[in-house]
């Protein structure tokens, strides 16, 4: 490579050694194709006087323009709503320390009920004593950081629609906030899995169950969100992955293009709405069986037991033995409208029979078979 083509490739080409802004700029956003001995040029071409000089300059150049950088990222949105999202949660946590000293302390001179009337009670306290007044002091600065906590709630629920608009209206604020710091940014949250984001906030039960000490975790922190709380315990996984699949998409507009998309809100909302449906179709089918078994065995004792959490597994170390079969149904009935998803066994103890229903994998219905009953 030739002199002209080094200098031109430089970064100290054309700058002021004392101009040290204009150094970090030149090597922040300039680029070279090889690596040379710059030292060297840039004794030759003037731009320092020796080799101590260069490096010198080199340091000072990048000192800055690393003061810079952090100055720019500590500046950016998303920053500063994680930033906002910590301060709450510390300033959350003290302000319910605080309150239970205080009305450890005080609560006997208050007649309130509910604890922050309390605090706003002792605070409007006319003080006879010293202690009395150390306690309405107290609970003046108890009430300053609960309407603290507020004043950040209100400037993350204000800002997170600006900074992430599509995680923000599914999620929530406070929780797409969350996941953002989870993730350590909104950069870094868009390029996250759906299965990263849906055990994000469980990462202690995820290496416990790595580790061979636990189940895996369904969810983390998406938990408090309604779709997923608000869902039955038998599908919450399926509506935490729906929900984090979701979550991975808003995150990637969100960061890439910022724009407000509405379909992929519709298509989590109709997702969430058909893994509910399942409850009603569960129901159903219990009924359905149960119509089914009382038609063939009307004198036969019938236990409907959706919610038993005893297992085919369970049943057996009972000394019950499992049988392969089926039930005779009168009259040319079948059971094929209700046997999606459904495990029939026929169980032995001792001397007795019994039919055991698993639907989706947990006994629905058990029915006692009487002697004069027929099995086929």
């Amino acid at each position: 490579m030739s002199q002209e083509q080094s200098d031109d490739s430089a970064w100290f080409r054309d700058i002021d050694p004392h101009d040290v802004d204009a150094a970090a700029t030149a090597i922040t956003n300039g680029t070279a194709e090889h690596p040379q001995n710059w030292p060297t040029q840039a004794v030759e071409s003037g731009a320092v006087e020796d080799a101590t000089a260069y490096y010198q300059l080199l340091h000072d150049a990048a000192i800055t323009a690393t003061q810079t950088a952090i100055e720019s990222y500590e500046a950016s949105d998303d920053r500063q709503l994680r930033q906002c999202l910590t301060a709450m949660d510390d300033v959350e946590r003290t302000a319910n320390e605080l309150t239970e000293r205080l009305i450890e302390w005080g609560g006997s001179r208050v007649t309130s009920s509910h604890t922050l009337d309390k605090v706003r009670e002792l605070a409007d306290i006319t003080p006879s004593t010293p202690a009395e007044t150390r306690l309405r002091s107290l609970a003046t600065r108890v009430l300053m950081l609960h309407e603290e906590r507020d004043d950040l709630r209100a400037y993350i629920e204000t800002q997170a629609a600006t900074v992430a608009p599509n995680l923000a209206a599914m999620a929530g604020p406070v929780l797409a906030t969350r996941l953002i710091e989870l993730a350590g940014g909104l950069n870094s949250l868009a390029r996250k899995p759906a299965g990263t984001i849906q055990v994000l906030g469980a990462e202690d039960a995820l290496f416990a169950h790595l580790e061979g000490r636990a189940s895996a975790p369904k969810h983390g922190v998406i938990f408090t969100h309604e779709y997923v709380r608000g869902t039955r315990p038998a599908d919450r996984g399926s509506a935490a992955r729906a929900f984090a699949g979701k979550l991975a998409i808003a995150a990637r507009i969100d960061h890439y293009s910022g724009t407000h998309r509405q379909s992929v809100h519709d298509e989590l909302t109709d997702r969430i709405e058909t893994i509910r449906a399942r409850e009603t179709e569960d129901t159903d089918t219990i009924w359905l069986l149960n119509r089914h078994f009382q038609t063939a065995f009307s004198d036969a004792s019938l236990t409907i037991n959706p919610g038993s959490r005893h297992t085919e597994r369970q049943c057996m170390k009972s000394h019950v033995t499992p049988m392969d079969g089926v039930c005779g149904m009168p009259d040319g009935q079948s059971l094929a409208p209700c046997l999606n998803l459904i495990l029939i066994r026929v169980l032995q103890v001792g001397t007795q029979f019994y039919i055991l229903v698993l639907h989706r994998g947990r006994p629905s219905l058990t029915l006692r078979i009487l002697p004069d009953q027929r099995m086929l």
